[in-house]
């Protein structure tokens, strides 16, 4: 029942580590019933590989998945990392974006805001 911004990531992509806590700041920022931000690592060794990183990069906010078999990018289709997947409140993709982003940027929160609204 949320629109969500499911982030497709793994420990040895430099960018997604990179924009990891841009996604968190954007969780406290607009999480909520209606938005939520989620995190799925690709990282094949699981949690051992991926909760380090969590810490380092204090993003307990952000709920985290694994998928070390790659479900999740052969069903959207991502063979770069990261990759972003727009949900809406039904649970169907609206939108990818392939490579890190400015979660941080007005602009984007604009963007967000006429999304949320109209999912």
């Amino acid at each position: 029942g949320k629109v969500t911004v499911l982030n497709i990531w793994a420990t040895w992509c430099v960018p997604c580590l990179e924009e990891m806590p841009a996604l968190s700041r954007l969780q406290t920022k607009r999480g909520s019933d209606a938005f939520e931000v989620v995190i799925v690592s690709i990282d094949r060794k699981g949690f051992l590989a991926v909760n380090p990183w969590l810490k380092k990069l204090d993003v307990g906010n952000l709920r985290s998945f694994l998928d070390p078999k790659g479900r999740m990018q052969m069903a959207f289709d991502s063979t770069f990392m990261p990759t972003t997947i727009f949900l809406d409140r039904q649970g169907k993709a609206f939108a990818k974006i392939v490579g890190p982003a400015l979660w941080d940027e007005q602009n984007v929160a604009d963007v967000l805001d006429i999304i949320t609204a109209s999912q």
